[in-house]
């Protein structure tokens, strides 16, 4: 099984970017899949068409869930870290337990998500500061 990992620098703070992370409105509004589960340890629900089951929550850190398509895929884990920088924050996503096969298109399909989640973040911030 295959990891795959980005990592993004993202001129907001941190806090706005926690809450991009972590409110199911604003993680649907940036992965692009309705988010049907709320982000607290052992919550289940769905995200797209995905079961999904919360596991860590470390409040402004780290947010991790397993999910898996019902049909066709084994789980895989998704990790979600927040740190501090000098400019702003660092997102970084991985995802482990990806089939070999599909390890191409999930690391593209992370790559678009979280530059859609740096946009969102950042417009957050904006929309706090007025």
């Amino acid at each position: 099984m295959a990891t795959v990992t980005r990592a993004l620098d993202v001129p907001v703070p941190s806090h706005d970017l926690w809450r991009a992370l972590s409110d199911p409105d604003e993680l649907s509004a940036w992965l692009g899949q309705e988010v049907e589960v709320e982000m607290s340890p052992g919550a289940r629900g769905r995200i797209g068409r995905r079961v999904a089951v919360v596991g860590a929550v470390e409040e402004g850190r780290r947010l991790s869930w397993t999910w898996w398509a019902p049909e066709d895929e084994r789980p895989t884990q998704v990790e979600l870290a927040v740190e501090t920088t000098e400019t702003g924050s660092r997102v970084t996503v991985v995802e482990r337990q990806v089939a070999p096969h599909r390890a191409d298109a999930c690391a593209a399909r992370w790559a678009s998500r979280v530059t859609l989640l740096a946009a969102r973040a950042a417009t957050m911030g904006a929309l706090v500061a007025c």
